[in-house]
């Protein structure tokens, strides 16, 4: 959870080692339900292999760590995309909170990364995070609902209608990670698939629930899974809504870059 006053002296926020990997992961899971962990990568039990991962990669998110006395009391982990810095996770250690140390991380994030606004993605049960980023100038972009339904019992094919891509490389990451992705590949569309560690598959837009064969394709991989679709609540079809459930829903903010340079000035000055 983002912290809010009264500045440490002994703050240090620095770029993150590989042998931060544990407490940035911890960091991670830690600040989320046990709901929203089942809906993302942070229920993987593997998660930590990921982060290693990420931080010996150049192209990876880029992660900051605040050290205080030694301790990793918050971390921090974002990445530019387009004219857009992103970022993904921003948590603070519970004996750290309301001392300037998701402020802190955030700064240094903004100093790095060359872009002209910075997004969040927010959920539902974030109220007090919500709030923090509304008090740097956020404002709400769009929101998504995050829906689940079971996938239909099929009988095997002798010459399925669909194919996959990468789904061998995407075994492998499951194995080492607990979380990946794949192609699949229907007469009507491709669809970006993502295999998370609750049991869920994940894709982007209700478009595949219109896709018989897609949803079979599924039902045929690994049937034990249920499918987790994430889009605006306006798409999601009013007939979907009784064969499914929204699990949680999440908010998009952002801020130009000159207002939350601003805000976080001004805090500093406090």
């Amino acid at each position: 959870m983002p912290s809010s006053s009264g500045p440490i002296a002994s703050l240090t926020v620095r770029p993150a080692i590989a042998a931060d990997a544990e407490p940035i992961t911890a960091r991670m899971q830690a600040g989320m339900s046990a709901n929203v962990q089942r809906i993302t990568i942070l229920g993987s039990p593997r998660l930590g292999a990921w982060v290693a991962g990420q931080l010996a990669d150049p192209a990876g998110d880029r992660f900051l760590v605040a050290e205080v006395a030694g301790r990793v009391a918050g971390m921090g982990s974002s990445r530019v995309v387009g004219t857009t810095l992103v970022v993904n996770h921003l948590y603070t250690h519970p004996d750290f909170q309301r001392q300037g140390i998701a402020r802190a991380l955030l700064a240094r994030a903004l100093a790095e990364g060359s872009a002209d606004s910075v997004a969040v993605d927010v959920f539902g049960e974030s109220h007090i995070a919500r709030r923090w980023y509304a008090g740097l100038g956020f404002a709400a972009e769009y929101r998504r609902v995050w829906w689940e339904t079971a996938l239909p019992a099929v009988e095997p094919e002798p010459a399925p209608a669909w194919t996959t891509r990468g789904l061998e490389a995407a075994e492998a990451a499951q194995a080492r990670q607990g979380f990946s992705s794949f192609q699949l590949v229907t007469p009507h569309a491709e669809y970006a698939i993502g295999r998370l560690a609750g049991a869920l598959f994940r894709a982007i837009g209700f478009g595949i629930l219109a896709d018989p064969t897609a949803l079979a394709a599924l039902a045929a991989l690994e049937p034990e899974r249920t499918l987790l679709c994430i889009g605006a609540p306006e798409a999601l079809p009013e007939d979907a809504r009784l064969r499914g459930r929204i699990l949680e829903e999440s908010e998009r903010l952002s801020v130009p870059h000159p207002t939350l340079a601003t805000k976080l000035a001004v805090a500093r000055a406090t």
